[in-house]
């Protein structure tokens, strides 16, 4: 008589032990903008899984994924905070990777150990999707006056202040 449940249960756990090695790959592709998107598709798809919730191995792999994506987009030129725009051809790789974070946050009532938990960044993050969208910058150079000093008899006559003015004459205005 032949147990099959060891065998699935086998079979399980080969699959877990080939999901933790294709994180392992993954992180890899996080490294080079070309294979972004793949590798955060890929990413998504793997903590939406019963193994990104249970496994801490996973888990800690995952996190590293995220933290090697957002470097990524760093070193290329990308702020990984949503209200700083980016350069409108590395929008989708932002978008992807605001993606991740959202996804990853579902994770955090189910990691047990604090270090991986403190290096999530959605575990203190707020929603990121509303500003993902890459924005042209800004740059408005308006120089302002120097503030100049008047007399007090001018300064009381521009705002009309004669009561507040006391023992100062009012000038003359037309007469």
């Amino acid at each position: 008589m032949t147990d099959t449940g060891s065998s699935s249960r086998s079979t399980q756990t080969q699959k877990e032990y080939d999901d933790i090695m294709f994180l392992g790959y993954l992180s890899d592709d996080f490294s080079y903008l070309r294979r972004f998107l793949i590798a955060a598709e890929q990413m998504v798809r793997l903590l939406q899984t019963e193994l990104a919730k249970n496994n801490v191995a996973a888990q800690e792999k995952l996190v590293n994924n995220i933290e090697i994506a957002k470097e990524t987009l760093t070193e290329a030129g990308v702020s990984p905070r949503p209200f700083i725009p980016c350069p409108p051809h590395l929008g989708f790789h932002r978008q992807a990777y605001f993606d991740m974070l959202t996804t990853a946050r579902s994770l955090v009532p189910h990691i047990k150990d604090a270090d991986i938990s403190r290096k999530l960044p959605s575990s203190r993050a707020r929603p990121l999707t509303a500003f993902a969208e890459a924005a042209p910058p800004v740059n408005v150079n308006i120089p302002l006056p120097l503030p100049r000093s008047r007399p007090v008899e001018q300064q009381c006559v521009a705002a009309d202040l004669a009561p507040a003015c006391a023992g100062q004459r009012k000038p003359n205005r037309g007469l």
